[in-house]
């Protein structure tokens, strides 16, 4: 049976057999065109992805700002370039993974590169003829800008709504749950470094890294669902405390536990974060096994969503990962307080061998709000955590038909949506579970049962488990027009 979306262009499919393939496609590069005749929940679409597009060039404008701070007044290049790197590279690694699956072209890599290499030739241009500095600072800036989300936005502002099959997803999940997280931490660490009271260029990049990452983390957890602007403020409430006690400790965590030597003759280089870095390597150990424990992914996949758990938690929309969501979030909650303990340890060692240098002084006279926000994000985090896990507790047996037909529902939406890297990992996480206890072969030419079973096929190599996946859906045949 055929799982072909008819009515687009054949771009690409899931390596599975003639045939059975869902296929990716972009829409053609469109200007915007706003109406006001447009029906009232479109118009709340558009002005939704106006304001994500306008929090992206925010952020992103806030890491410029950052970036030629660093760079040009403090003179720490390294540690300015690794801001830059976060910046770059998650959306470049992201194209690379779109390209793998032909929901990318190299029009959109030369969009993700044209601003940051003109920025770079600008400076250079700029340098040479020995303009004013603030002129340098300018072109340079450039660097930390990517034209990637203006041109999902004009795919995709006319429908309004993101342009799935190029990879929008993907795109938001490398912007805000790896791109803006980082940047966050390094700029709190360059804050930290500078052992001086924040300046407004600074609290601005933090608290736009903030806002952006707790979005994404909502939009990853509801992939697949049509939600309110209402809703998503909410859920990007709920998801603050968490994110901002991550940004804050860690760039905590690197101050306090930085090796002595960091002085100014030797430019405070910022390769010295061994504690900080052995942490987070840790944490993505933790997340990997996890992950691996549930599913056997694609590698590439299986790399950016282990990155993403560093911040964020297992999304919702994966029943099967949304299960460990509070186990997780309870055990990274733990593992900080772990940390935390040692570096009181260390610091105390620091202050005993050079009592001039006392970091933990320092940042409680600079940055006692900062703090104060950090412990009292972690006290309601880890309030949630645990209200979490008493739920989690006490509606142990949830797994019910109710939520087959859910799964279902949104892999029918990713379907619909041309995403296959998507769909491979719904398949590949929820198709067991799905095929268990859940026969239904869905409306519009999509045949589940084979799909999955296909999709298991590939990533196990065995035919007895595809098998069951088949023979799991083939028991009767119903659609969901008919649950109505």
């Amino acid at each position: 049976s055929s799982a072909t979306i008819s009515g687009v262009v054949p771009a690409m499919s899931l390596n599975m057999e003639p045939g059975l393939e869902v296929e990716a496609w972009c829409p053609t590069w469109e200007w915007p065109s706003l109406s006001l005749r447009a029906s009232p929940e479109k118009l709340k679409d558009q002005a939704m992805m106006c304001f994500f597009l306008f929090l992206s060039f925010k952020d992103m404008f806030a890491d410029s700002v950052v970036f030629c701070d660093l760079y040009f007044n403090k003179e720490w290049p390294v540690l300015a370039g690794c801001l830059a790197a976060s910046v770059i590279l998650p959306q470049i690694l992201t194209w690379a993974l779109l390209k793998s699956a032909s929901m990318s072209g190299w029009t959109d890599f030369g969009l993700l590169i044209a601003v940051p290499v003109s920025g770079v030739v600008a400076y250079l241009v700029l340098s040479f003829y020995q303009l004013p500095t603030w002129v340098q600072q300018a072109g340079l800036g450039l660097l930390c800008f990517s034209a990637a989300p203006f041109a999902n936005f004009c795919r995709g502002i006319n429908d309004g709504r993101p342009p799935t099959s190029c990879g929008a997803t993907w795109w938001e999940i490398a912007e805000g749950m790896v791109e803006a997280p980082f940047s966050g931490v390094l700029t709190m660490y360059g804050a930290f470094l500078s052992r001086e009271a924040p300046s407004r260029a600074f609290v601005i990049s933090v608290v736009c890294s903030c806002i952006t990452t707790s979005t994404a983390a909502h939009k990853f957890n509801t992939v697949g669902e049509r939600i309110k602007l209402s809703e998503l403020a909410i859920g990007a409430l709920k998801q603050a405390p968490d994110i901002t006690f991550r940004i804050l400790f860690l760039a905590a965590m690197a101050f306090l536990t930085r090796p002595f030597g960091d002085d100014a003759d030797e430019g405070l280089p910022s390769n010295r974060c061994y504690v900080a870095l052995a942490f987070v390597t840790s944490e993505l150990a933790i997340n990997s096994s996890l992950l691996h424990m549930q599913a056997n992914m694609q590698p590439a996949v299986h790399c950016l969503l282990s990155c993403v758990m560093l911040f964020g938690h297992p999304p919702k929309f994966l029943v099967s990962l949304g299960r460990v969501r509070s186990y997780h979030r309870m055990l990274r909650l733990c593992n900080a307080v772990c940390a935390a303990v040692v570096v009181g340890l260390l610091q105390t060692s620091f202050r005993d061998v050079n009592c001039a240098d006392d970091r933990l002084e320092t940042l409680l006279a600079n940055y006692l709000p900062m703090l104060s926000i950090m412990l009292i994000a972690y006290v309601l985090a880890f309030a949630c955590a645990v209200r979490e896990l008493w739920q989690l507790d006490s509606n142990v047996c949830e797994d019910s038909l109710e939520t087959k037909w859910k799964i279902a529902g949104r892999f029918e939406a990713v379907l619909k949506a041309n995403d296959p890297i998507l769909a491979g990992v719904m398949a590949t996480v929820d198709g067991v579970d799905l095929a268990s206890e859940l026969p239904v072969t869905l409306v519009r030419g999509f045949h589940v049962s084979d799909l999955m079973g296909r999709a298991l096929l590939r990533q196990h190599g065995t035919e007895d488990q595809a098998q069951a996946v088949a023979d799991g859906f083939s028991l009767c045949d119903v659609s969901f027009e008919n649950l109505e």
